[in-house]
């Protein structure tokens, strides 16, 4: 009778660290939002096992319908073509974790058709985080497409700086922002002060070796910062810039995700987050309501730790 009373005991134990598990991170969870006639946003949640997830109501958000990525081994600039293509797919699984798929890696014939194309740049994102441009390209070019409506992701220093001939690269001296871009190769220039968004959203960077002055005209930090920030963001023309204050590491797989919410959940430079809450599921599908929502507004959910996270953003 002993034995079976410990074999019982040790079950319970087993079965409540599963519950415990289970509700920490669910890989199996699913969930929808939309809005109602009368303007309340609906949550159904489904799965099996219990669940926690994190709601942000959001307004002013947008996000390119795809993004292409840069990554050329001829042309790696001046992080390696290892670390980025690493550092990238990281990118890309997180990105893909959180509903988004639509993401194509070109190389250099792809970037300059995507640049010559400003009729197609509204909708379209651009990463680059080699920080140097293939020497046929010129930072005009690059202006002239964002303008036109297109998303730049960039990591590196001052864009159009360096220029990467395929066999080595070029330090030119200057770039698009000039003495506003940081520029201090061998200091991780650590910063620590943080903004609503970043305290929110838990972007991870904390280094703007080649940031944005925090101050500078029209733009938003998005991540940390002091007299420079670890990413930023732009309006230019019908476009923005995201400015990132250090080249994307290859094992920080918590700043890919962090990088992948603010995408994800297309935050700007005008995005408001309206509300915030809790939702608690357990051993049965569930529907919440959390309440009236402003049309164009968006919904981003997300549930388990953020390196697991699975998310979605719902534009209302």
């Amino acid at each position: 009778m002993r034995s079976l009373v410990v074999v019982l005991a040790v079950s319970a134990v087993i079965l409540a660290a599963g519950a415990a598990a289970a509700y920490a991170f669910n890989p199996q969870v699913g969930f929808t939002a939309s809005a109602d006639d009368e303007g309340n946003v609906i949550v159904d949640v489904n799965g099996a096992w219990p669940a926690e997830l994190t709601y942000r109501v959001m307004e002013n958000t947008e996000r390119p319908d795809r993004i292409c990525v840069f990554l050329d081994e001829k042309y790696p600039g001046l992080q390696s073509y290892r670390a980025q293509k690493k550092s990238l797919t990281t990118f890309e699984e997180m990105m893909s974790r959180r509903g988004y798929d639509n993401i194509e890696f070109v190389e250099l014939a792809g970037l300059k058709q995507i640049l010559g194309d400003t009729s197609s740049a509204p909708g379209t994102g651009l990463m680059m985080t080699g920080g140097a441009l293939p020497a046929d390209v010129t930072q005009e070019t690059i202006r002239t497409w964002t303008e036109s409506g297109g998303t730049l992701y960039w990591s590196g220093p001052d864009i159009g700086r360096f220029l990467d001939d395929g066999e080595d690269t070029k330090d030119t001296g200057s770039g698009m922002f000039g003495t506003a871009v940081n520029y201090t190769p061998d200091d991780p220039y650590l910063v620590t002060k943080a903004t609503d968004i970043s305290e929110e959203m838990g972007f991870a960077g904390e280094r703007a070796r080649y940031g944005l002055a925090f101050d500078y005209p029209g733009s938003r930090v998005l991540g940390l910062y002091d007299d420079y920030s670890s990413l930023s963001v732009l309006p230019m023309g019908a476009g923005r810039l995201y400015l990132f204050g250090t080249n994307f590491d290859e094992y920080d797989v918590e700043k890919a995700a962090s990088i992948a919410d603010i995408v994800a959940a297309g935050i700007t430079e005008d995005t408001v987050i309206k509300d915030r809450g809790e939702l608690h599921k357990g051993y049965w599908n569930q529907t919440f309501n959390i309440g009236k929502v402003d049309p164009g507004s968006s919904v981003y959910i997300t549930s388990g730790s953020p390196v697991s996270a699975k998310g979605r953003c719902f534009f209302l």
